[in-house]
């Protein structure tokens, strides 16, 4: 018993702490945008079918013997493997076919480790079934998952705060070894306690005790679930869907989230570890998923999120990981419990943890793959919590129908009547939550469809609108403006949004147009519309490098400033850094006197551009007097005081511009310029340009391996949110009708 407790648990730990770590290793080699961790889980959940598949083959077709000997062959094969760690041959050289890229990354640097200890939960509890016929195998894999909970949580806050990247890799392999040397142990144990008569045996059948009737009273005699003489399609069904849906409200929440805030290893393992815990709860035992309880939080926090999914941009961040994280939690509760009450005897062990796996791969290639190329807005997230209420109501109203065989005597007892009204409240919340979750999916159509909207597309990337208004054009990522372009030709190459001659991106360029004899050369880290073509003259250079092929597109055929820009113009379709970098060891790099790094003001901020090593790079892209630019504005965190940290540790001067520009043709923006010429910074002071910087407790130091943005965030940022969405809803009373006449 000790044996299996003990390699499931180290099997488990290691299983979900390699998913952040390789994730770590590769966000920057892809824009350090959350498609990397949603891939990641796509990735992790469909090895995890080929591991419960193995498994579930191995059992049926082998010997104890057999089975110990070939899975000890292929673990000590896996250790040819370590350590875990993608080469760096691997990288990107454009942002195309972004998915498929990382899942082969994946594939081939941690791919067989990962798929041996995905094997052990249904591997573990299979031999302890045929050993120790008279104990729950559920027990087993509610241990497995809190395993599982304490390699996430201690991820962000001990191994990434204290380990390097490499450390963790060479930790992460140290425990590989242990875990391979416990499943070898175990596997022998099994071979020995079986004898060969008991080795070619029926599986073992479940006492007489145990019913088909899944009430609330049966189940919570005994934490195993029971089994007839046949499994229905029905039950075999949900033991699919249900794991799906939870899969889906998963990763739809996760995209969300790191689209809306950040793509870092906090937002990827909160949602995950409260799906995990979820298991924990309805696996260990069945008294503690109580319906009454958790339908109603599942209700409730659906309505939560469609609310704030409504909002948007407005929401604080707070009220955005809260609302997110509530629903993921309510709805794995609801599938796992109505799964859990679903779960067969040890006859179909392998089979049933087969089709819970494949259920929630399902759900990651729906959301990883399919849902970018049929959606163009995030409509996964609306129609997977109206699909997860409708199934979940199903899965609980299928129990109490079964429960109907019972006789008239329990029927009309005191426990089937309140089953019968609990079923009753349930049902009437979910008919309500359903009605409230179909009308935030058609809102969100709605907008999406207005007379405004010229296009609207999605990617891997995310989702970006072009709307077209009486004087202007505008391009939009998600709900943050990228650029803007007015339609009249004698405006239409004047610079717009955060590029205005106030801003400290024009002193910049004003200064080094008259510092420079000859034409200036930029470069530019993100493309948007192309806005910084206004500022260039002939004979100038710019070079673009922009991620995201489908900006590249739309900036061409929707926008004017590339084709009219007098510069050379070129553009280089990759991650900004690895480009960077990639063309100083061809020798191709060209230094520019104004290197522009405008990637942070959209809430997913790319955190790999703004460490240490990033910021080493953009200083030998530099002349000898150039200028670097970042634009540090952004409604949830504070940018400025971690890029003065970073200049202070290279020996550069920096300065802050806060411009608030009375022209309206312009936006208000921060930026913060980074160079090693004091008599440039000494000009903006002299000028008044220079602003105090922000609170210095709002900062940070990142490097490549130590990077977390909490002490960076306006836990402030929001206020007055819940007007702003009244106001969109058109509920207010219209106290403030004819404001801004």
């Amino acid at each position: 018993m000790f044996c299996y407790a003990a390699t499931i648990f180290v099997s488990a730990f290691l299983l979900f702490q390699v998913q952040p770590m390789v994730a770590r290793f590769i966000l920057p080699w892809f824009g350090g945008t959350s498609l990397v961790w949603t891939t990641c889980l796509l990735f992790f959940q469909v090895t995890l079918v080929l591991g419960y598949a193995w498994s579930h083959w191995i059992t049926r077709r082998f010997t104890p013997r057999g089975q110990w000997i070939l899975h000890s062959l292929l673990l000590a094969a896996s250790l040819a493997t370590l350590p875990v760690q993608p080469a760096d041959y691997w990288k990107p050289a454009d942002g195309h076919m972004a998915t498929w890229r990382v899942i082969g990354v994946l594939a081939f640097s941690v791919g067989l480790p990962f798929f041996l200890v995905s094997t052990t939960g249904p591997l573990m509890q299979a031999w302890q079934s045929e050993t120790h016929p008279d104990r729950s195998p559920f027990r087993l894999f509610a241990l497995s998952n809190a395993a599982s909970l304490i390699a996430l949580i201690t991820y962000p806050f001990v191994y990434e705060r204290y380990l390097t990247l490499d450390a963790q890799s060479w930790s992460w392999s140290a425990g590989f070894v242990l875990f391979a040397v416990l499943a070898c142990l175990a596997g022998y144990r099994f071979n020995r306690t079986m004898s060969a008569d008991r080795a070619i045996a029926k599986p073992v059948v479940l006492a007489a005790k145990d019913s088909l009737v899944p009430s609330d009273s049966a189940l919570d005699i005994d934490d195993r679930a029971t089994e007839a003489p046949g499994l229905s399609s029905i039950r075999i069904g949900l033991w699919v869907v249900l794991p799906m849906l939870a899969s889906l409200i998963l990763l739809s929440t996760t995209s969300l989230m790191t689209q809306e805030i950040g793509a870092i290893p906090f937002l990827w393992v909160l949602p995950l570890s409260l799906y995990l815990l979820s298991f924990i709860i309805c696996f260990d035992h069945q008294r503690w998923y109580v319906r009454l309880v958790f339908f109603p939080l599942f209700f409730g926090s659906a309505l939560f999120s469609a609310i704030i999914l409504q909002l948007g941009a407005n929401a604080p961040i707070v009220i955005q990981v809260a609302a997110y994280s509530a629903i993921c939690f309510g709805a794995a509760m609801c599938c796992h419990g109505e799964l859990a009450r679903l779960k067969p005897s040890p006859r179909y062990l392998t089979l049933f943890y087969l089709l819970v796996s494949i259920g929630g791969a399902l759900g990651g290639v729906f959301v990883a793959i399919i849902a970018p190329r049929i959606f163009v807005n995030y409509y996964e997230f609306p129609l997977g919590i109206l699909a997860t209420v409708l199934v979940t109501l199903f899965a609980y109203g299928y129990q109490v129908r079964l429960a109907d065989k019972m006789s008239l005597a329990d029927k009309m007892s005191l426990a089937g009547t309140l089953r019968l009204l609990g079923f009753a409240l349930v049902l009437f919340l979910g008919l309500l939550t359903t009605g409230f979750a179909w009308l935030a999916w058609a809102r969100m159509h709605k907008t999406d469809r207005d007379e405004e909207v010229l296009l609207q597309t999605r990617n891997e990337y995310g989702t970006l609108t072009v709307q077209d208004f009486e004087d202007r054009r505008e391009l939009n990522n998600g709900r943050i403006e990228h650029g803007m372009q007015y339609k009249s030709e004698r405006w239409s190459n004047w610079p717009t949004t955060y590029y205005g001659p106030t801003s400290g991106l024009g002193r910049a360029i004003k200064y080094q147009r008259q510092a420079v004899d000859e034409g200036l050369s930029f470069g530019a880290i993100g493309l948007g519309v192309g806005t910084i073509c206004a500022w260039c003259e002939s004979g100038d250079y710019l070079s673009f490098y922009e991620i995201n092929p489908k900006v590249v597109e739309i900036s061409r055929e929707y926008f004017t400033y590339l084709a009219d820009c007098p510069a050379k113009v070129n553009i280089r379709l990759g991650d900004a850094r690895l480009t960077l970098e990639r063309e100083l060891l061809a020798g191709d790099a060209r230094r520019y006197d104004v290197l522009i790094a405008d990637a942070f003001s959209s809430d997913s901020i790319p955190v790999h551009l703004l460490t240490l090593e990033a910021f080493q790079i953009y200083r030998r892209r530099l002349t000898e007097n150039g200028i670097l630019a970042v634009h540090t504005s952004n409604r949830f965190l504070e940018l400025a005081n971690v890029v003065r940290v970073l200049a202070d540790r290279l020996g550069m001067h920096a300065v802050f511009v806060d411009d608030d520009p009375s022209d309206n043709s312009y936006s208000s923006s921060s930026w913060v310029l980074v160079t090693e010429n004091a008599e440039f910074i000494a000009t903006i002071e002299q000028e008044g340009s220079a602003a105090r910087w922000p609170d210095e407790q709002l900062s940070a130091f990142w490097t490549d391996d130590f990077s977390s943005i909490i002490p960076l965030v306006k836990w402030k940022t929001g206020e007055g949110w819940w007007e702003k969405f009244l106001k969109d809803m058109d509920w207010t009373r219209g106290d403030d009708e004819g404001e801004g006449d």
